[in-house]
């Protein structure tokens, strides 16, 4: 029983070590593919965005099937939601800065009402 427990051990220990190396293969990798787009920037005379484009054209050349999305095809979603949370956030500051205009101009019903609110009083008392 012992010599079966040190062998399921021993074989979760090697799955950990074989995990944790992968791991540090994918980083090693990411990051030469990080300074591989910085040089494509410099000498390449290219845009990160024309980068991340390059790179999902060379990627997506094979048979269409399920995959999760890249780090550029991310990238490229991220600036486009950024860009429509800019244009959302200038029409709704131009929206707030019409209504205040609007009802600047327009008399001030409060006023109005609250003199017609004191007449009915004392014309009722």
């Amino acid at each position: 029983k012992e010599i079966v427990k040190l062998k399921a051990l021993n074989k979760d220990n090697m799955r950990t070590q074989m995990i944790q190396a992968l791991r540090k293969k994918i980083k090693d990798i990411e990051l030469v593919v990080d300074v591989l787009k910085q040089e494509l920037q410099i000498k390449g005379e290219m845009s990160q965005q024309e980068v991340n484009e390059y790179i999902m054209r060379k990627t997506l050349g094979g048979p269409k099937r399920f995959r999760p999305l890249t780090r550029e095809e991310l990238e490229t979603k991220i600036n486009e939601l950024d860009k429509k949370v800019v244009d959302t956030e200038k029409k709704l500051a131009k929206k707030i800065n019409n209504n205040n205009d609007s009802s600047n101009n327009k008399p001030n019903n409060n006023k109005l009402n609250n003199n017609n609110l004191k007449e009915n009083n004392t014309q009722s008392s």
